[in-house]
């Protein structure tokens, strides 16, 4: 058994942390998918290509200035209180929905791991909840703009 295994299997705190951290950065990858899949779908019912606009190109910008993202101002939730919601080069309000998704995965992802502990139940725990929550804010979204 590697020692890590062992780690993670027998320290339920320190798994716990290191799901809410990954749940972190794949609440922030959600935000990009929840925002563009919807985009996505419609182009290519339109008949667009991919090639410009999918889930890794074009790089995230301010939907009001056009302004991309930098690394820094990309880390979940901090980078959000940091610039205190705002756009670091037009100033224009940063919805809180985007830290909220990360931190509602973040915290959901701890929470089962608290739970349920190390093994395969919660491997198919934290896919099916990750699941849940991106399909019902697309859902949510889509519902709402049409």
């Amino acid at each position: 058994m590697n020692w890590y295994v062992h780690w993670l299997s027998t320290d339920n705190t320190s798994l716990s942390v290191l799901c809410g951290l990954f749940g972190l950065l794949l609440g922030s990858f959600y935000n990009v998918v929840i925002y563009r899949l919807p985009i996505m779908v419609h182009r290519w019912k339109a008949g667009l290509r991919y090639a410009d606009f999918n889930l890794s190109v074009p790089r995230s910008s301010c939907p009001s200035c056009g302004h991309q993202i930098t690394p820094l101002e990309n880390i979940p939730v901090l980078s959000w209180i940091c610039l205190r919601g705002q756009c670091s080069s037009c100033s224009n309000r940063i919805s809180a929905r985007y830290p909220s998704v990360e931190a509602a995965t973040a915290g959901a992802s701890f929470l089962l791991a608290w739970t349920i502990h190390w093994g395969w139940v919660l491997g198919i725990a934290l896919i099916l909840s990750h699941m849940a929550m991106v399909v019902t804010l697309l859902a949510h979204d889509i519902r709402n703009k049409s």
